[in-house]
């Protein structure tokens, strides 16, 4: 059985959370007046920590003002990620070797294709053609809508489980894993084009390094529990 703490660990030892200026939470407004400000400092602390930055619109997409996700806004929101794809982890059917290997194959792909950013994990960023969620699923996919992009358990289990089928396939048509992140992120060939091939070899590096999950610190442990619901 996949936990929530064995994927959690698996994921900070791949990529920290609020650790990069570019995951940001995006604010649903045009302007940002002092006002709102206030109401955003009552919120999350100071105004030095709110970072507020104001954004442009990318594609058909305006994302309008963000703030730079805090490192617990960050852990409780990898906790929901970690969750997530246990959930689909253990729940998988197909998938032709050991669970632990899907769990690790979709913490690497999230971690190059969207790098667990706050934007792309609730949908005001996407992919240069549209790809939606962590996993960056293609619109050309027939499995596309599916993936509804957004924080809660409910929407990242829609993108996992998609991550998973795709995964699933490109792992029974090439045999290997380095072969099925090949055809996941060409979606041409396990066998990877020179362009791709530095790419493919990227992603086994950190695909390598899952191995070595580390153990969980307090404030971690409890983000596991609050994204369990253990509070309630």
């Amino acid at each position: 059985m996949i936990t929530t703490a064995f994927v959690l660990a698996m994921m900070l030892g791949v990529a920290e959370p609020g650790c990069t200026d570019s995951s940001r939470v995006y604010l649903p407004f045009e302007e940002c007046d002092a006002l709102c400000v206030a109401a955003f400092v009552a919120q999350r602390g100071s105004a030095p920590a709110l970072n507020f930055s104001a954004t442009e619109k990318r594609g058909t997409v305006w994302i309008g003002w963000s703030v730079r996700e805090t490192r617990s806004e960050g852990l409780s929101r990898y906790a929901a990620i970690a969750q997530s794809i246990a959930l689909v982890a253990n729940a998988s059917e197909g998938w032709p070797s050991s669970p632990r290997e899907l769990v690790r194959s979709l913490v690497t792909i999230a971690r190059h294709e969207s790098a667990f950013w706050r934007g792309v994990h609730d949908g005001t960023q996407r992919g240069p053609s549209g790809e939606r969620g962590l996993w960056q699923v293609h619109p050309s996919l027939p499995e596309f809508e599916e993936c509804m992009p957004g924080v809660t358990i409910e929407s990242t289990v829609s993108c996992a489980d998609v991550a998973a089928r795709l995964l699933t396939r490109a792992r029974r048509a090439c045999g290997t894993v380095d072969g099925m992140i090949a055809l996941y992120g060409s979606g041409a060939s396990c066998h990877p084009p020179a362009q791709w091939a530095t790419g493919v070899a990227e992603r086994m590096r950190t695909f390598n390094t899952t191995s070595k999950r580390r153990p969980l610190r307090i404030d971690e442990r409890l983000a596991v529990l609050d994204s369990e619901g253990w509070w309630q």
